[in-house]
């Protein structure tokens, strides 16, 4: 089971869903989801093991969120926008018991910037794995990788591999 968020147009659930995996996945972009939405339509078979929700990962409450102009991937919280859409965030924790997930393999986030957040929650220590870019430039207060090592070490992860974004 992999649990992905900040899902953007659905190519990263495709591949997972292609290795054999059952895929939850998360977009607050509308616009973005719209894209998704299409991409899994015209892959039925493996859409199948797709479960696609417009909705951020985070905390749990309702959130303003801006709509990239561009549709590049480049949504964030923490980017402002022209136009914004209320959409529901829920923390992993809330995520994996609404949708009865247990024994979770993978959580991949690439959730610009709101990862700092995230990693703060213990549901983590649930996931044998977690891949996740992070974007400290997106937050106005100083957040550090070392902060996000820190957090998943607490979980019992011994091995942390994280990429960079940009």
């Amino acid at each position: 089971t992999v649990v992905e968020a900040g899902a953007f147009v659905g190519d990263t659930a495709l591949y997972y869903a292609s290795q054999g995996a059952n895929v939850f996945s998360l977009e607050p972009d509308i616009n973005t989801y719209g894209i998704a939405m299409r991409n899994m339509n015209l892959n039925g078979e493996l859409s199948r093991n797709i479960n696609f929700y417009n909705m951020a990962i985070g905390k749990d409450c309702n959130v303003n969120f801006p709509l990239s102009k561009t549709g590049s991937g480049g949504s964030s919280m923490f980017r402002p926008g022209e136009k914004t859409i209320e959409v529901r965030s829920v923390s992993v924790g809330t995520f994996l018991d609404e949708n009865h997930i247990t024994n979770p393999y993978l959580l991949h986030l690439d959730v610009k910037g709101n990862e700092f957040d995230v990693v703060k929650d213990e549901a983590l220590s649930e996931f044998q794995r977690i891949r996740l870019e992070y974007s400290p430039y997106l937050r106005k207060e100083s957040m550090k990788l070392e902060d996000i090592v820190d957090h998943l070490k607490e979980y019992g992860f011994q091995h942390v591999r994280v990429f960079k974004h940009n």
